[in-house]
């Protein structure tokens, strides 16, 4: 079956396909991220294109590392398939059964990719609050979403969707800074720094560490720029910027 549409706007397989409910296979286009809004359609996504970001970033290496045994782990997968493509349904069945050993390696190493402290880091700190992003919301093909940085978490940032006014938690790694289109919104003024005169020998405070980890402690010393804290953990005492305390209270 073939139909021809003179542009390549999404409304065309939108109106196309506008009765059918089931499995879909298609390439990443942007254009066909409406057909799976609603739910009818279930998309089938494309291992080509999925691949294709693990090559590139394996060939910007200088040794293997996550991203290669990514792509090993998709060959084997791509060998099962080619091995069975000629059998029945039913023996395809039991032999794609079997490679969820492979997906699973897949997911926990994409799942490791995400979650490096340091990649988190580096995601976190080209943002701030009140900026315009895009985001890449439940539906990871269909075209990104656009919205304002309101909370920076630990492990993610919360996004005020522009259309829905909604607030979502997202992953850093699925915000796409500097992108956003649509009406824009006056950025929040950045909370005042704390100041050394706003301490005291005693006090609890709460700090963010190195690895994104919250911590408390209590001042010992105040230096000129930074302050002395004694922290119940292996490391024992640390110094740190006053502009990076925040007060503890006892409620």
């Amino acid at each position: 079956m073939f139909e021809f549409a003179e542009s390549r706007s999404g409304s065309h397989p939108l109106r196309y396909m506008q009765k059918y409910k089931g499995y879909l296979q298609a390439d990443a286009y942007s254009g066909h991220g409406a057909l799976y809004e609603n739910g009818d359609i279930v998309e089938v996504g494309c291992w080509a294109h999925y691949r294709r970001h693990f090559f590139e970033i394996a060939k910007a290496q200088s040794k293997p590392g996550l991203a290669a045994h990514a792509l090993q782990w998709i060959a084997r997968l791509y060998a099962i398939e080619s091995r069975i493509k000629d059998h029945t349904p039913n023996i395809k069945v039991v032999n794609r059964g079997a490679a969820g050993a492979e997906l699973y390696r897949l997911y926990l190493a994409i799942g490791k990719m995400l979650d490096d402290p340091r990649r988190v880091l580096k995601a976190r700190q080209r943002l701030h609050l009140g900026m315009e992003v895009s985001y890449i919301g439940g539906i990871p093909l269909a075209p990104p979403s656009h919205g304002t940085v309101v909370e920076l978490r630990q492990t993610q940032a919360v996004i005020q969707d522009n259309q829905s006014r909604q607030r979502w938690s997202i992953l850093y790694a699925a915000v796409i800074p500097g992108t956003a289109s649509g009406p824009t919104y006056a950025p929040a003024p950045p909370p005042p720094r704390a100041q050394r005169e706003e301490f005291f020998i005693g006090d609890a405070v709460g700090f963010t560490d190195k690895y994104l980890s919250e911590r408390v402690g209590i001042i010992v010393r105040l230096n000129a720029k930074t302050a002395s804290l004694a922290v119940d953990d292996p490391e024992g005492h640390w110094r740190i910027s006053y502009a990076l305390l925040r007060k503890m209270f006892d409620i």
